[in-house]
């Protein structure tokens, strides 16, 4: 009994914990709203280039617009790999008391 109480994150007065604990989020990962923004900008890409090989039968044009669009989205995504982290410090760094 007294073992448990000196583990951190033990339950205190014999109370049982309610849940299973959640392991904690990866920092790294996207989060779903970035993946529903980018999965959106890929579909309205995609039409895009549909309507503009449609409307001038040149299909350079089409491949010059999904390569600047696969490049856009490879830009947010890094963007999120790098501003996901930085958040996650920032919240931490938050929590902090103030001296």
């Amino acid at each position: 009994m007294t073992g448990d109480r000196e583990r951190p994150g033990a339950p205190e007065n014999g109370q049982e914990s309610a849940g299973a604990e959640s392991p904690p989020r990866d920092p790294w990962s996207l989060g779903p709203t970035v993946r529903v923004l980018v999965g959106v900008f890929a579909l309205f890409l995609l039409w895009a280039v549909w309507e503009s090989v449609q409307r001038t039968d040149d299909w350079v044009v089409g491949v010059v617009l999904l390569t600047l669009g696969a490049a856009v989205s490879g830009l947010v995504a890094l963007l999120g790999r790098v501003l996901g982290p930085l958040v996650w410090v920032l919240k931490g760094l938050a929590r902090l008391p103030l001296p």
